[in-house]
């Protein structure tokens, strides 16, 4: 797929993972939909992308309301136009301790809200594509947490590959593509800066290799974490 003038909805924009892929999509020519719960941090991805594309803008919706994220849909293709790449950030999380009450407990809460807000954005922007007649690809994206345990990365690892497959086949028939990208553990945990932002760029990489792939569907690419 050739993304130049192609509208990219990117959710989670104002994580350090979010904002890397915008920014490398709008630097290849792509018209940045920049979506976030913050806007302020948002505002920081959006003027940066707006240096590289002025065509790019910023959306705010909170992922557990449908109705907010149904809203900047609405806006996106009201202000740019019709998308047709969706690359839906996952906020990895660390596992509680087994003997902690309250850390299973906030665990669980945000485990529902990360959830239910990857859920919504994938629903709603799948129903976009198909009410509007447009072939067009998803990408679930894992970010990259601060210490990447093995039992961190593998439990990510089969929530995104399960979403990913499970969808790609609900989709194709309607000419949608769904990818996925997860991080890759290796022996230097926690990882360093250079090697984090190394893995940041791989994965950037791999979005566009899976955008590119006409023939990439319901797979997984595992990103190495280091060495």
């Amino acid at each position: 797929m050739d993304i130049t003038n192609t509208i990219v909805v990117i959710t989670g924009a104002s994580s350090p993972l979010g904002r890397m892929v915008a920014l490398h999509f709008a630097g290849s020519g792509a018209t940045v939909a920049a979506v976030d719960h913050q806007p302020q941090d948002l505002l920081l991805t959006v003027t940066a992308c707006k240096a590289l594309n002025p065509s790019c803008a910023g959306f705010t919706a909170s992922g557990e309301s449908i109705p907010s994220i149904e809203a900047a849909f609405a806006d996106i293709e009201g202000s740019l136009g019709k998308f047709k790449i969706l690359v839906n950030c996952w906020h990895s999380l660390a596992l509680p301790s087994l003997l902690n009450c309250d850390a299973i407990d906030q665990y669980c809460a945000l485990v529902n809200s990360t959830l239910t807000a990857h859920l919504h954005f994938g629903q709603i922007a799948a129903q976009k594509m198909i009410d509007n007649g447009q072939a067009g690809v998803i990408v679930n994206l894992a970010d990259v947490p601060h210490s990447i345990s093995n039992a961190d990365a593998l439990g990510t690892r089969e929530m995104i590959a399960g979403l990913t497959q499970s969808w790609a086949k609900e989709l194709s028939p309607y000419h949608i593509r769904v990818g996925g990208i997860v991080p890759r553990t290796a022996a230097k945990v926690p990882m360093d800066a250079h090697d984090q932002v190394g893995l940041l760029h791989e994965m950037v990489r791999n979005v566009e290799y899976i955008v590119d792939n006409d023939y990439f569907n319901g797979r997984l690419i595992e990103a190495q974490a280091g060495e």
